[in-house]
């Protein structure tokens, strides 16, 4: 951990009281130990010994970047995807995982990259895709206290992918 983030989070800390927003949920943790879940409302602690961590409990949605897989018949499909979620256990959310935000959408991409290297291209249809994704993300996640929703596929078409630099570093002429 940074001077900086230190710096932040003490000043965090100080202040003798805390306010959980309408769409907030969180955990107060007194001394390194969870005390109870809390809800949206104003709460007076110990500043230091007590912390109030949040999470917002509305629907989120995280959009992933482009990327390309290759199908077993060897054509390359490029997918991006829109994985919307809602918090459901707010104590599993908080302290059974980091940032489920930044590992959720490599979870879904690498479950996309095993089901479409796993088909042909007539397998990789829409809905097929999006309940292989879903169901994956569902079970995985599920541990961490969030729902998942079915997934959005944003953008699945067929792709050609040129490589400009070589395996040596020199540039390759398209």
């Amino acid at each position: 951990m940074s001077i900086i983030t230190t710096i932040v989070q003490f000043a965090r800390d100080i202040p003798p009281w805390a306010m959980v927003e309408p769409d907030q949920a969180g955990v107060w943790i007194r001394g390194g130990k969870l005390k109870r879940r809390v809800n949206p409302g104003f709460y007076i602690k110990w500043p230091i010994y007590d912390k109030i961590r949040v999470v917002e409990t509305v629907e989120q949605i995280i959009r992933t970047p482009s990327r390309s897989f290759q199908t077993r018949d060897g054509v390359t499909l490029t997918l991006r995807l829109a994985i919307i979620y809602e918090v459901e256990d707010v104590i599993a959310a908080i302290l059974s995982v980091q940032d489920y935000d930044d590992v959720m959408p490599e979870m879904a991409m690498d479950a996309a990259a095993a089901y479409i290297s796993n088909s042909n291209l007539k397998d990789c249809g829409y809905n097929e895709l999006s309940s292989e994704i879903t169901d994956a993300l569902q079970t995985d996640t599920g541990r961490w206290g969030l729902e998942i929703q079915p997934i959005w596929i944003v953008e699945l078409c067929k792709s050609r992918v040129f490589r400009v630099i070589s395996d040596d570093g020199k540039i390759v002429k398209v």
